[in-house]
């Protein structure tokens, strides 16, 4: 895993702001492409994936602070990207949206928060990376 620091944390979390104004500037058929590799039938439920693995890495991460000895047991990934979608595509598209928007800003409220030994930990780490950084480069729109 590269080099995570609160910083690239926050950059990332900022980045992930600025999604669904881009995703929106392309153009329909550019969606609907996207969309389909990413295994998605709406923007609402890619991001009802990416909402519930922060919130399970909120979860996460207060666990640590609570008992850094704490273990954490995965769920079943496809069937907890299934229930994360689902709860998504039965919103909105606003309520999604802003669902989204709130859970982002609480993620780079913890990050921002998390005290360094936190930060440091290697769960935490980990979890970061995985949700903030790494689910956008994967969900990384087209130029």
């Amino acid at each position: 895993m590269p080099g995570i620091t609160r910083a690239s944390l926050l950059y990332s979390l900022a980045e992930w702001g600025k999604y669904v104004d881009k995703f929106k500037r392309l153009a329909p058929d550019r969606q609907a492409g996207f969309l389909h590799e990413q295994g998605f039938a709406a923007l609402q439920d890619l991001l009802g994936h990416v909402t519930g693995w922060w919130e399970e890495g909120q979860l996460v991460v207060k666990a640590v602070q609570a008992d850094p000895a704490f273990i954490y047991i995965e769920p079943d990934t496809d069937a907890f990207n299934a229930e994360l979608v689902a709860k998504f595509h039965a919103m909105t598209e606003a309520g999604a949206l802003a669902h989204f928007e709130i859970t982002r800003m609480a993620m780079a409220g913890l990050v921002q928060e998390l005290p360094a030994e936190t930060l440091e930990h290697p769960l935490v780490k980990d979890w970061l990376f995985a949700d903030v950084i790494e689910h956008f480069e994967e969900q990384q729109l087209p130029a």
